[in-house]
């Protein structure tokens, strides 16, 4: 008799883990199919081809901001701003800024000026152990991150790596560069 009750509690175990497991997937899979239902390989791969064609232009306005004229805190790297401006609409804008022994690159496109995809690229100076120290001219990207915007829906597509100046990129990254595109946009276009 003991080993039946034994044997039925570890069906019903099995069952409940079978069950609990069960109802985590398909709540996983409902969460990215809502998170994601507006940016599907479909979206990503219009705006991939958006984005080629931007960067195949050569003939915008250029319009540039140096550290403080855009930095909310000045680096010790420093940093530049420059906006791709056509017809008077800004299609682009990259955000370069040195942090310590890094780089971050930051690209943002826009589509009818609104933001449609983020790039953002971090790199690590190389470090020579015959001196003890940083040598800028070799830089390592060590850190991608990619976000696709559409209305209100934002997805992390690429998060990989991280760098020594800033850490691994998250997709909490996402919430942050509307706000932050909004300043930088208001400052170039003044």
């Amino acid at each position: 008799m003991p080993v039946r009750n034994f044997e039925v509690m570890n069906l019903r175990s099995s069952t409940q883990r079978v069950l609990r497991f069960s109802f985590a997937g398909a709540a996983a899979i409902l969460c990215c199919t809502l998170t994601h239902a507006q940016i599907d390989s479909t979206y990503i791969r219009a705006v991939d081809l958006l984005v080629q064609r931007v960067n195949a232009v050569k003939d915008y306005e250029l319009r540039t901001l140096e550290n403080e004229e855009f930095l909310a805190q000045m680096t010790d790297g420093g940093g530049e701003l420059t906006g791709y401006v056509k017809g008077g609409e800004l299609v682009k804008m990259v955000s370069w800024v040195g942090v310590s022994s890094c780089v971050f690159v930051t690209e943002y496109y826009f589509d009818h000026s609104k933001l449609i995809f983020v790039q953002e690229q971090g790199s690590e100076f190389a470090y020579v152990d015959s001196t003890a120290s940083f040598d800028p001219a070799v830089q390592n990207v060590t850190m991608e991150a990619r976000f696709y915007y559409r209305d209100k829906d934002a997805a992390p597509v690429a998060l990989k790596g991280s760098t020594r100046c800033g850490g691994a990129p998250t997709k909490e990254w996402a919430e942050v560069y509307p706000a932050e595109v909004a300043r930088l946009k208001d400052l170039l276009m003044q």
